[in-house]
């Protein structure tokens, strides 16, 4: 039971992660196309 919580803790945080660095390289991006 330990491990299933932990399992669920920690792919809630990769996910959490993932979504951070989509957002933030989605965002370079379009500020990279914006200035050129």
């Amino acid at each position: 039971m330990h491990d299933t919580a932990f399992a669920i803790a920690a792919n809630g945080i990769f996910r959490f992660a993932l979504d951070t660095v989509l957002s933030n390289f989605v965002v370079q991006v379009y500020l990279q196309n914006g200035t050129n």
